[in-house]
């Protein structure tokens, strides 16, 4: 092609982009060198402009420099004037002195100055219209005539502002020491700014030394005009002088910097300097002198003069040499300006020639270059290229994409390494939701057991979702461009873990910001999802626990209560205050300082009784305070009190309260030598056969009726009281004889003559009474006691309706005890003794649960004896523990029997009674752990019965030996509940696992309120302990349905069976009865 046709095409390249970067690279450089000329053109113009600028700005300071020599002077004059007018105060004002021609002559130099200079000044860049009426001469004038008139300090210091904001004036419009790049702004910033002002302070400082007072003036105004001198030496010292002595040394220092050398800075204007600043601590010293009363005025005077002199010199000095450095300037800005047109074309033509020379070498350096990056950008980073080929800047062009390539494969390197060692769950999924990348926490969380390698590639929704999701969140941060993060997930691994699980995703982009694809990281919460299900189930126990519950500080304030104590004040009417314990502060100091908590303290706000416990928690200086209304739990313990120690039916004292009412009786009686006690012992004649033909309610309305008329016959001292059944006593004080006392049995007897109307029937009814007589060698409760009841059934034997004394015969009845104890003896030894079993039923199911096992006497000679003769005995002889031994190790061994035959689902309990003296022996718990071990029956199959009275005789022992027992997982009841002295605090100190109801209770439970409501009562105070009831006793289905409404657990009694040999139990065990 021509170069004709070349050119042609020139148009077409310059408007089709594309089809210039498709040329050769000699075209490029040859367009390029073509579009380089105008720009070059136009940098030459800009150039120029700026060098007239320059120029320009140089003829200013010309101008100015001009301008501040006269005006130097005319401070120089003005301040030699003052000084003259000061020392001569006689003197005309408008004289034609010497002072006076200099100054006129200095305002005429200035105003010629400014008319010579004006035309220059306005061509400023910086100049400003204002800047003509402030450097106007005729304000000088006008300031010199004030002078004239009245040489005033303040007319003084009129005219020297006047001059000096005449020179600021000058000194903008000329850009003296407003551009910091000059070489003069350092020197023109000490001459034009800073030494017009020390100036007129210097003059100012003149006329307070001329003007101080002398001896004879007050202090005052003496201390005024030293504070006035103290105050210029000052602004002096600490500004102007610094101010000087700064931008002059700068100016010395920073000339060799610039343009060109100025010699005449070190050789004239540094000791001008040094002059003017040694003149100036002399001035100093001399004003210091001069206010301690050390100096005269003139000789202070002198020495500001001889610094003014020096600061004027100093001034044309400087002036001088900023001449001299501007005109330096304004001839190296004309050199520069040729030598730059001339270096320019001489550049611009040799570019053009090195552009040509070079096109064709970097031709082909280019395409060597280039097929390298090719290679490289196609991945193929082993790819080389020898660097000698090719020039230096494409050598260092491929140098780069080398150590590009090595930066890329640390990176690589870096990004796999990070990804494959994050102990965090992560994966990556690129643009088409397809897994990129996942790494082992992920499988591990998820119990996946495959390798990593064998899921990549796999859709992100088949290997999260197992394809069950229409759209997924990694996939719509894609689409959205948006991350996600926090959102938390409940699933399930692999393997069905339940898994909570946080959730972040994030799309990720190419460096030109395109979605390459998305990386989800996620966060295994699931122990601290269950630690704040943990945290809130905590949380909830104070907010909704139905006690109070208070938070105290140390101070026993309260920090927090919960609801239930917010409605307790409110219920009550009381101020928290009044709902604690009187001595609440005192507690919580003692619980803080011990450590220790303090349980059962009590508070009786209005009705209520509250228990509070005190618990400290030192780290946090606080106390939890929980409380419980036990009022209701107070009332029935003392209902049960009252149950214990009365009869239940005729609210009579029981055999406990009438022992202890006997107690007090024989020591009252011991103290009295002429009167004595009787004991009467009744029961009624034939009452069973009442009960049997009427029924039980019957014989409780008899009971209560005969209740009723033996109190009307009582003296008001006498106990009668209520052993049970049908036996009553009659305890007598201040009895004269036994005549007295078979009287009072007569009267009883009378008494008796009359019907009762019970049931619509009228019963005619007799009682047996058995008298005994407190004496010396009769003077125990229980031998009292005992003898009554054998002197009523002498009465009875006798016939009935009768009253019989204690006499010798009837000790032969106890001959007869004794004997019968003896056979007893032997017959444990013959093995005469054997457990009877009566089931226990379950009263939900109807099922056999267990047995309880009961001591029967098959005697030699007497046949079958009645526990109700033979325990007693037992009792008081002491072969209770070993009949008792006898029974346990033969009711477990039938146990472990009967377990091997059962079937049953539920294993068979057995229960046996231990009496009160088998407490208190010392080896009872070696027996027990004997039996279960030679009998291999699990401990929790094993129920042990204890009688109230067994645990209230020694409570402490008691406690100590059930304790031990419950260790070995055995079970504890106590039996005949309500009976007895039963306590709260018996249930609440003893280990007991059930409570077993008396069957005096049970059976009186449908006729008799009191019964039921004591049935009730002792259900509910079970209930609230946790703790099993067995109901024995139960006679009728109308019962066991009461029961079973109640919530009793366990049942027994002769509805559905009475005590059994065992190989009638034995039909129980493997026939699996359901009695209902």
């Amino acid at each position: 092609m021509d170069m004709k046709s070349r050119c042609g095409m020139m148009p077409c390249v310059m408007h089709t982009p594309k089809a210039f970067r498709r040329l050769p690279l000699p075209y490029k450089l040859t367009i390029a060198a073509l579009v380089l000329l105008g720009p070059a053109l136009v940098l030459g113009v800009f150039m120029e402009l700026g060098a007239r600028y320059d120029l320009l700005i140089g003829q200013t300071e010309l101008s100015g420099i001009r301008y501040l020599r006269p005006a130097f002077s005319l401070l120089d004059a003005i301040g030699d004037h003052q000084s003259y007018h000061l020392q001569h105060p006689d003197a005309p004002s408008n004289d034609l002195s010497p002072p006076s021609q200099n100054v006129i002559q200095s305002i005429q130099a200035v105003e010629t100055a400014v008319q010579a200079e004006t035309a220059t000044l306005r061509d400023s860049p910086s100049f400003l219209a204002e800047d003509a009426h402030r450097m106007d001469p005729i304000h000088l004038w006008k300031a010199w005539e004030e002078v004239e008139n009245a040489p005033t300090p303040q007319h003084y210091d009129a005219f020297m502002s006047t001059l000096l904001e005449a020179i600021s004036a000058v000194s903008d419009c000329a850009n003296l020491a407003l551009d910091p790049a000059l070489d003069s702004h350092a020197l023109a910033t000490a001459t034009a700014l800073t030494l017009p002002r020390v100036s007129r302070e210097l003059s100012l400082l003149e006329q307070a030394a001329l003007e101080y007072p002398g001896v004879g003036r007050s202090p005052a105004f003496r201390q005024s005009a030293r504070d006035r001198i103290m105050q210029r030496l000052g602004l002096l010292r600490m500004g102007l002088l610094e101010e000087v002595g700064t931008h002059s040394q700068r100016a010395i220092m920073e000339d060799s910097n610039f343009y060109d050398h100025t010699p005449g800075l070190h050789r004239n204007y540094a000791p001008a300097l040094k002059r003017f600043l040694a003149a100036a601590d002399i001035t100093d010293e001399t004003m210091l002198l001069l206010c301690h009363g050390q100096q005269r005025p003139e000789e202070a005077a002198r020495s500001v003069t001889a610094t003014r002199d020096a600061l004027t010199a100093l001034a044309l000095t400087g002036l001088t040499e900023l001449d001299t450095m501007v005109r330096h300037r304004i001839r190296s800005y004309h050199s520069w300006r040729l030598a730059g047109l001339g270096s320019g074309a001489l550049a611009l033509l040799l570019a053009l020639v090195v552009m040509a020379a070079i096109s064709h070498d970097m031709t082909r350096s280019v395409r060597l270059g280039l097929n390298y990056v090719r290679r490289v950008a196609g991945g193929d980073y082993s790819a080389e290229v020898d660097d000698r080929d090719l020039s230096r800047d494409l050598a260092q062009y491929t140098q780069g994409v080398r150590q590009m390539v090595t930066v890329l494969k640390q990176q690589f390197g870096f990004m796999d390494g990070v990804l494959r060692n994050m102990t965090v769950p992560c994966l990556i999924v690129d643009k088409d939701e397809r897994l990129a990348f996942v790494n082992k926490p992920y499988l591990d969380l998820f119990e996946m057991d495959s390798p990593e390698s064998q899921y990549l590639g796999q859709s992100f929704n088949d290997f999260f979702y197992d394809g069950k999701a229409s759209n997924t969140i990694l996939g719509e941060v894609m689409r959205r461009k948006k991350e996600r993060h926090n959102l938390l997930m409940s699933l399930l691994s692999v393997h069905g873990r339940p898994l909570t699980i946080r959730y972040d995703a994030s799309p990720l982009y190419d460096l030109d910001g395109n979605i390459i694809g998305g990386f989800a990281l996620f966060l295994d919460f699931t122990e601290i999802h269950e630690q704040q299900i943990e945290i809130e189930r905590l949380a909830a126990f104070p907010r909704e626990n139905p006690n109070p519950l208070f938070s105290m500080d140390a101070a026993g304030k309260a920090l927090y209560q919960n609801p239930a104590a917010k409605t307790a004040l409110e219920e009550l009417h009381i101020e928290r205050e009044e709902l604690l314990p009187p001595n609440h502060v005192d507690i919580v100091h003692t619980v803080l300082n011990t450590r220790s908590s303090r349980l059962d303290v009590e508070s009786r706000p209005g009705d209520r009784i509250y228990s509070w416990a005190y618990h400290p928690v030192p780290d946090q200086e606080q106390v939890y305070v929980y409380g419980m209304d036990i009022t209701l739990r107070r009332r029935m313990e003392e209902q049960l009190t009252h149950d214990a120690l009365h009869d239940g039916l005729t609210g009579l004292p029981n055999r406990s309260l009438l022992q202890d009412r006997m107690e007090q009786a024989l020591g009252r009686a011991g103290r009295t030598a002429s009167q004595s006690l009787a004991l009467l012992f009744l029961d009624l004649d034939r009452f069973k056969n009442i009960n049997d033909s009427l029924g039980h309610a019957a014989g409780d309305d008899l009971l209560l009726h005969f209740t009723d008329r033996l109190r009307g016959v009582l003296p008001g001292d006498a106990t009668l009281a209520r052993l049970g059944g049908d036996e009553f006593t009659i305890l007598l004080e201040g009895v004269a004889g036994p005549e007295q006392a078979l009287a009072f049995a007569e009267n009883i007897h009378r008494a008796m003559a009359a019907p009762f109307r019970v049931k619509g029937h009228d019963l005619f009814v007799t009682v047996s009474i058995g008298i005994v007589m407190e004496s010396e060698s009769l003077s125990d409760a229980q031998e009292l006691l005992r003898n009554a009841d054998t002197a009523m059934y002498r009465a009875k034997s006798a016939g009935r309706a009768r009253s019989e004394l204690y006499d010798e015969a009837m000790h032969n009845e106890a001959r007869e005890r004794l004997s019968l104890e003896m056979d007893m003896q032997h017959g444990l030894d013959r093995d005469e003794f054997e457990p009877y079993y009566q089931p226990l039923v379950d009263i939900e199911t109807g099922r056999l649960h267990g047995f309880e096992a009961l001591a029967r006497w098959n005697h030699p000679t007497r046949g079958l004896v009645s526990p109700g003769v033979f325990i007693p005995i037992a009792e008081e002889s002491g072969l209770i523990a070993a009949l008792g031994q006898q029974m346990l190790f033969r009711s477990l061994r039938q146990l472990a029997q009967w377990l091997a035959l059962s079937d049953n689902t539920a294993p068979l309990s057995m229960s046996v009674n231990l009496s009160p003296e088998q407490i208190s022996r010392p080896g009872i718990l070696q027996e027990l752990e004997q039996a279960l071990h030679e009998t291999g029956v699990n401990p929790e199959l094993i129920k042990i019965e204890i009688t109230e009275s067994g645990v209230i005789n020694n409570p402490q022992c008691a406690l100590r030996m059930l304790k031990d027992i419950s260790k070995l997982g055995v079970r504890l009841a106590v039996d005949d509940f309500g009976t007895g002295y039963s306590s709260l605090s018996h249930l609440s100190r003893f280990p007991f696992d059930c409570i077993k109801i008396d069957q005096s209770f049970v059976r009186g439970m449908l006729n008799n309120t009191r019964d039921m409501e004591i049935v009730r009562s002792i259900v509910a105070l079970a209930h609230g302990l946790d703790k099993r009831i067995i109901a024995e006793g139960i006679e009728e289905i109308s019962q066991l349905r009461e029961l079973q409404r109640l919530g009793c657990h366990l049942g027994q009694g002769f509805l559905f069976s009475p005590p059994v040999p065992a190989n009638k139990a034995r039909d129980f065990v493997q026939n699996n009865p359901t009695w209902y």
